[in-house]
C-alpha cells in the first residue's frame, strides 16, 4: 500500500528535480533504510540502486527513523556524539541531511512520512550530485512525505495491510481507540 500511496507524489517529485534520484525508504533490521520504490537520476552513476536495496547504516533515511525511535544501534561510521547530534538535527529541522557517507559525490536528503499520530511510517529520500538546489529539493521532499502521509490515511486497505507499521490508523485515518486508550 505503501507504493500505491507514493507512486504519483513520487513522480511528481523526480519530475520536479529531474537531476535527483528519488525514492521511499521504509525502516529494515536495525532500523537500517530499505529502498521501497526508486525513480533514477544522475547519482546512479556513482552508486546504483533499486526497490529492495538496503542502503548502508547510517544514511539520511536512517536518521529520520532513529528521530523516530530513540535507542536504536549507532552506526559504526558514527561516534555517538556525533550520531546523536544528526538525529537531533534532523528531529528539530523535520529533514535529515548526509553530506558524503554515501559517496563523496553524492548529498542526500530524507524527510518523514507521518501517520495522522506523528508516528514515522516511512521517508521519502533524494540523492543529488549538485548541491547547489539541496535547499529545493529538501523542500520538495518534505512536502511529498506530507502527500504521502495523507494519501496513505486515505487508503481504507492500509491499515490491513500494514496493521504492524500503521497500527494508529483507523479507516477514516483518525487515530484509533485500542484497547480502551
Amino acid at each position: 500500500m505503501l507504493r500505491a500511496a507514493s507512486r504519483f507524489a513520487l513522480r511528481e517529485y523526480a519530475a520536479a528535480f529531474r537531476e535527483a534520484s528519488v525514492a521511499v525508504l521504509v525502516p529494515a533490521t536495525l532500523r537500517r533504510s530499505l529502498v521501497v520504490s526508486y525513480i533514477h537520476g544522475e547519482s546512479d552513476q556513482d552508486r546504483p540502486v533499486r526497490a529492495g536495496t538496503l542502503l548502508p547504516h547510517g544514511c539520511a533515511g536512517d536518521m529520520v527513523f532513529a528521530a523516530g525511535a530513540r535507542g536504536l544501534p549507532v552506526p559504526a561510521c558514527y561516534s555517538e556524539t556525533e550520531w546523536a547530534r544528526l538525529v537531533g538535527r534532523a528531529c528539530d529541522q523535520g529533514i535529515a541531511f548526509d553530506h558524503q557517507y554515501i559517496s563523496p559525490t553524492v548529498t542526500c536528503v530524507a524527510a518523514p512520512v507521518r501517520t495522522p499520530s506523528g508516528k514515522i511510517v516511512a521517508a521519502v529520500g533524494a540523492a543529488v550530485v549538485d548541491r547547489r538546489r539541496l535547499a529545493a529539493i529538501a523542500n520538495g521532499a518534505r512536502r511529498t512525505a506530507e502527500v504521502i502521509g495523507a494519501n496513505l490515511a486515505r487508503l481504507p486497505a492500509t491499515h490491513r495491510a500494514l496493521s504492524p507499521c500503521l497500527d494508529d490508523l483507523t479507516f477514516s485515518g483518525t487515530p484509533s481507540r485500542r484497547n480502551g486508550q
